[in-house]
C-alpha cells in the first residue's frame, strides 16, 4: 500500500443521523395538554377572571410534505374544571376539539425547535347544556429525536376557546397551553 486517502463525504448540518421524519410521509403526534386560564371574559355584562384550567389528551394524524413542514387533522378531549357557587364547589365539563394543524420545523437536529398553529371547533359531546365553539392556537416547542421514526415533544403556546352553554350565550376565554407528547 503506497498511499491511504480519505474519501470526501457529503452531509447536511446535522449532529446525528437520528432525525424524526427526515422527508415525506405519515406522522402522528399524541400527547397530553394542560391549559391555564389568563385574562378575563364577559358573561352577561359582568367581567369574570379566567381562573379556569383544563387537562386534555390529543392526537394529530398528518403528513410531512417535506422535512420541515407537516399538515394534519387533530382530535382530542379536554376536561375543563371551573369553580362556581358560594361554597366553591367544582363544576367540570368536557369539550371535543376537532382541528386542522400545521407544524414547521426550521432545522434538522436531534434537539430541534418547531412552531405550530391550529384552528377548529370544540364540540360539547357529553353534556346536553354544553356546546363548545371556535378554537385556535399558536405556539412553539422542541422535539428530541429518539430515532429516525420517533421523537418526544414539548411545547408552550396560546389557545383561544369559545364556550357556549344553554344558560350563557357564549363567552371567549384565553389560555396558556403546555403540551408533552410523542411523535412517530
Amino acid at each position: 500500500v503506497r498511499k491511504v486517502t480519505r474519501e470526501a463525504m457529503t452531509h447536511q448540518d446535522v449532529t446525528n443521523s437520528a432525525m424524526a421524519h427526515d422527508g415525506e410521509g405519515f406522522t402522528n403526534m399524541t400527547g397530553v395538554t394542560f391549559g391555564f386560564g389568563i385574562g378575563s371574559y364577559d358573561v352577561a355584562g359582568q367581567s369574570i377572571d379566567n381562573d379556569e384550567g383544563y387537562f386534555g389528551i390529543h392526537t394529530i394524524n398528518g403528513y410531512h410534505l417535506n422535512e420541515k413542514l407537516s399538515l394534519g387533522l387533530g382530535i382530542g378531549v379536554d376536561f375543563f374544571n371551573t369553580t362556581s357557587g358560594e361554597q366553591g364547589t367544582d363544576d367540570g365539563y368536557e369539550l371535543l376539539p376537532v382541528y386542522a394543524d400545521i407544524h414547521f420545523m426550521p432545522t434538522r437536529k436531534v434537539w430541534a425547535p418547531f412552531f405550530y398553529g391550529n384552528a377548529g371547533y370544540a364540540l360539547g359531546a357529553f353534556e346536553a347544556n354544553v356546546d363548545g365553539g371556535a378554537m385556535f392556537g399558536l405556539g412553539g416547542g422542541a422535539q428530541w429525536s429518539l430515532s429516525r421514526n420517533s421523537a418526544l415533544t414539548a411545547s408552550l403556546g396560546y389557545r383561544f376557546q369559545s364556550h357556549n352553554f344553554d344558560s350563557i350565550d357564549g363567552f371567549n376565554a384565553n389560555y396558556i397551553n403546555f403540551k408533552l407528547g410523542f411523535k412517530f
